[in-house]
């Protein structure tokens, strides 16, 4: 009996693994766009990733910091001007919210952003801070904050 192309599809459809041709068809239509979602993905993790290595360094640090879990954001403090206990009120469920909205606000401003830049960065820190690394902003400094 000469084997048909169509053998490995009533295989899987024997086995119970799909219910039905169409289901299969369907399945196989599937693949491009779930490829094409974790492609997407990958790319706003490039982004996001890249911004904030770059963000890093424009304040004089080491880009790779950006991706070590609570040291980054330890850093991202330090670059604020942050110091000692200020720190430490981020990592304390409840208030944390509050200084994550100051942190936020005070990198704005060590960045030279203004106002309406820095509304941005307190409402989507995960958009507008790496674009204020892949831009033309320079650090200013704490001295910036005064």
């Amino acid at each position: 009996m000469p084997a048909s192309l169509l053998d490995p599809l009533m295989i899987v459809l024997q086995t119970g693994g799909v219910s039905s041709v169409a289901e299969f068809v369907v399945h196989l239509l599937a693949i491009p766009f779930i490829a094409a979602g974790w492609f997407i993905r990958f790319g706003v993790v490039i982004f996001w990733l890249g911004g904030l290595w770059k963000l890093f360094e424009k304040a004089g640090q080491a880009g790779l910091l950006c991706v070590i879990p609570i040291f980054n954001v330890i850093t991202l403090a330090r670059i604020a001007g942050w110091e000692g206990l200020k720190i430490v009120t981020l990592f304390i469920p409840g208030i944390n919210v509050f200084f994550l909205v100051l942190l936020h606000f005070d990198l704005a401003r060590v960045f030279g952003r203004e106002s309406g830049f820095m509304l941005g960065v307190i409402a989507l820190p995960w958009l507008f801070l790496p674009i204020m690394g892949w831009d033309d902003c320079r650090y200013r400094g704490v001295g910036a904050l005064v």
